[in-house]
């Protein structure tokens, strides 16, 4: 049934009665900006407050000094050269940020590994030990980077789990040495994996149960009172980003959808999500749209004035300094990109909301 935005209104109102007050927000990524040197990173940071985002994206992965002519330090993967072999240098760099981040009201999302990190646009230590196939993503096709195996042999999932342990379990010695699993004030949640299983098979996901699985270890290792999320880290594309089994997963908290293809996919997709979500009773939330080329500003708008109009939360791919033009998906404050997310953050922000959000309460999140 192809349902119209007033009835979808209509069942989440009713799903949330006896539920405290619904309530949006919105956010951005900006996957490495712990890597940034300080004077750089609080002025993301600050850039991101004045717009009003209440969310912040990074990811746990290897980034190059100077990534995107940022001036940013070449920041280690936390498995630098051998699975299982840690070096925390990143965590404690995230540490530091997330105190930078709280104090101007930004939580963060903390994705623990890249699905592009295994031998697509960059190799960690897995496609090493696992001897995954490594290409160029910028000269091939992504789905020639066919890492199945990874996702479905019992020893590389093992090390993973021991991946995800070694970070929520993580302490920040600057907030009382406690494990980041016990920090719901700084973290909004924690992403399995950024596009899990993307560009696999046909964009069609190989391993299902993956996702609860790791989901079910991220649970055992925080305990059901933590006030983070446990979200998927979405896929490459709409398709990946909707897997049924996911929405069946007692300990996936949020679902979060990924897509670069317009805004009419949405437009013709996101309210069947927001239904499925109703009904599992899981949080959704678009976690990574963007604009490029001439038409960015107009593309901008137009995903989040449809992600507005349905009252869910939001959070674009990315903000940077410098920008990107028109000529990539990056924006900064001075680019008219920056306004368009700005306006539509402060719009999304002050939305009655589809879902309550009850780690990013209203008091939160408004003005």
């Amino acid at each position: 049934m192809k349902l119209s935005i007033g009835m979808l209104a209509a069942l989440a109102a009713t799903s949330l009665q006896g539920f405290a007050a619904a309530n949006n927000f919105a956010g951005m990524s900006s996957y490495f900006l712990h890597a940034y040197k300080q004077p750089d990173r609080i002025a993301v940071l600050d850039a991101v407050k004045a717009a009003g985002g209440k969310v912040l994206r990074i990811f746990i992965s290897y980034t190059a000094e100077n990534a995107k002519g940022s001036g940013s330090v070449r920041m280690p993967d936390i498995e630098p050269v051998t699975v299982g072999v840690w070096d925390d240098t990143q965590l404690l760099a995230i540490d530091q940020m997330m105190v930078e981040a709280q104090t101007r009201g930004i939580k963060l999302i903390i994705a623990l590994h890249d699905r592009y990190a295994l031998g697509c646009w960059s190799s960690d230590a897995y496609v090493k030990k696992y001897k995954l196939p490594a290409i160029d993503c910028n000269s091939s096709p992504a789905s020639a980077n066919n890492v199945v195996s990874w996702y479905q042999d019992p020893s590389p999932i093992y090390d993973f789990d021991n991946r995800m342990k070694h970070i929520v379990n993580h302490r920040n010695p600057l907030l009382g040495n406690k494990k980041w699993s016990e920090l719901s004030s700084y973290i909004f949640s924690f992403n399995i994996q950024n596009e899990g299983q993307g560009h696999l098979n046909g964009n069609v996901a190989p391993v299902p149960g993956w996702w609860c699985d790791r989901a079910r270890q991220i649970r055992n290792e925080m305990g059901t009172r933590s006030g983070i999320l446990i979200s998927t880290g979405g896929g490459n594309e709409f398709a990946n980003s909707d897997v049924g089994e996911n929405w069946d997963c007692p300990q996936i908290d949020l679902v979060d959808i990924h897509s670069y293809y317009g805004a009419q996919e949405f437009k013709n997709k996101l309210l069947a999500v927001m239904s499925k979500a109703k009904v599992a009773r899981k949080l959704v939330m678009v976690e990574e749209f963007g604009g490029t080329g001439s038409d960015k500003v107009q593309i901008l708008k137009d995903h989040i004035n449809y992600f507005n109009s349905v009252q869910i939360p939001w959070a674009v791919w990315q903000i940077s300094k410098p920008g990107r033009g028109t000529a990539d998906y990056e924006f900064w404050t001075d680019e008219e990109s920056y306004g368009v997310v700005t306006d539509g953050v402060k719009t999304a922000n002050g939305l009655g909301g589809w879902q309550n959000w009850p780690n990013l309460p209203s008091t939160l999140i408004r003005d």
